[in-house]
């Protein structure tokens, strides 16, 4: 009779932690999934950040190349101004010239 008691005991015990590891089972899948889960939000943002740097890094190169291009434009237009002095100081001396003459 305790023998029979015992193999009863343990069986119940058997099934009580198979119970318990059915449970811990369901658990580490539940949070397995959400891992999965988090990675695609984190893959997801990495993409996004990437996007996000492309764009950035393109806007860097446009706002260089139209500072150049400003700064290119303003040393033409000094050196058109330049000219255009030099000229009018040719003309004010030709025409100085010509009324002394």
């Amino acid at each position: 009779e305790e023998e029979a008691e015992a193999e009863e005991e343990a069986e119940t015990a058997a099934e009580a932690a198979l119970a318990v590891a059915k449970v811990a089972q369901s658990e580490a899948r539940a949070a397995q999934a959400e891992a999965r889960a988090a990675m695609e939000e984190a893959r997801a943002a990495m993409e996004k950040a990437t996007a996000t740097l492309s764009g950035a890094d393109s806007a860097v190169v446009g706002v260089e190349t139209a500072r150049a291009a400003a700064l290119s434009a303003a040393k033409e237009r000094r050196a058109a101004t330049a000219v255009a002095r030099a000229k009018a100081a040719a003309a004010r001396m030709a025409a100085e010239a010509a009324r002394r003459s």
